[in-house]
C-alpha cells in the first residue's frame, strides 16, 4: 500500500525503477511534498531523511539522462505559482526563481538530450498556455510567451532526440458542443521561431481512435 497519499504521480526511470510523487496526509504537515521509491516489496524515501521538495501540489515528473529526478509543482510558499526542482543526489535544487509564472493551475515538464528541461504549463490568469526552457540558469519563453490560441485544461508536452519540441492538447475550440465524446486532437511542434501543427495527425480526429493506436506500428507524418 502506498499509504494516506494524495496527489500522487508516477514514473519510470531508464533503470526500470518506480518513483512516485505524492502529498502524505499521514504526515503532520500534510501540504509537503515527498518523493518516494520502489523497491520491489515497498516504498522508500529518496533518501534517507525523507526531505520534501516543497510545499504545495505536485504536476509532474521526468528524469533527466543521468536519472537525476526534476519536479514540477504549485508552490504555496509562492503564492501557488509555478516552480521546478531537481534531486542532485542529496537535496532538491530550485531551478532558476522559485515561482515562474502567474498562479499556476497545472504543468507538464520534458528533458532534451543536453539535459534542459521545458515545462509547458497554464495560469490562472489565462487558460491559454505557455512554453518555457532552462539555459543558463534562467527560465525563458520558447516561441510566443501564449502558444497562440491554444485553450485547454488537458495537455503534455515531449522534446525529441533532435530537440524538437511536440506539445500535445486537447483542443477546446474544436468540437466544442461536444467535447467530453469527441474532441478534437491537435499535435504542435516548435520550429525555432513558432508552433506549426502537425496536419491531420496520424489522420484522427479524436483522443478515443488515438488510444486505440497506443500498440500499433503506425508510421508517423514527416513534418516539413
Amino acid at each position: 500500500s502506498i499509504g494516506n497519499s494524495i496527489y500522487a504521480i508516477f514514473n519510470i526511470s531508464s533503470t526500470n525503477e518506480l518513483y512516485m510523487v505524492h502529498k502524505d496526509q499521514a504526515n503532520e504537515n500534510y501540504q509537503l511534498i515527498y518523493i518516494k521509491k520502489f523497491n520491489g516489496s515497498s516504498w522508500e524515501y529518496l533518501d534517507s531523511f525523507g526531505i520534501p521538495i516543497g510545499t504545495g501540489n505536485p504536476h509532474s515528473l521526468i528524469f533527466d539522462s543521468n536519472n537525476n529526478p526534476i519536479v514540477t509543482f504549485k508552490d504555496f510558499d509562492r503564492g501557488n505559482k509555478l516552480s521546478v526542482k531537481k534531486y542532485n543526489n542529496t537535496e532538491w535544487d530550485l531551478l532558476g526563481t522559485a515561482g515562474i509564472s502567474g498562479k499556476s493551475l497545472t504543468s507538464f515538464v520534458s528533458c532534451e538530450k543536453n539535459n534542459i528541461p521545458y515545462v509547458f504549463y497554464s495560469t490562472g490568469e489565462s487558460p491559454i498556455k505557455s512554453v518555457k526552457r532552462y539555459v543558463n540558469s534562467n527560465w525563458e519563453f520558447v516561441g510566443e510567451q501564449n502558444t497562440e490560441d491554444i485553450v485547454s485544461s488537458s495537455f503534455s508536452i515531449v522534446v525529441d532526440s533532435n530537440n524538437i519540441i511536440y506539445i500535445a492538447y486537447r483542443d477546446s475550440n474544436v468540437n466544442s458542443e461536444n467535447l467530453t465524446v469527441n474532441v478534437g486532437a491537435d499535435l504542435r511542434t516548435y520550429y525555432g521561431t513558432h508552433y506549426r501543427q502537425v496536419e491531420n495527425f496520424l489522420g484522427l480526429n479524436s483522443w478515443t481512435e488515438a488510444r486505440g493506436l497506443r500498440n500499433s506500428n503506425h508510421t508517423f507524418p514527416t513534418i516539413p
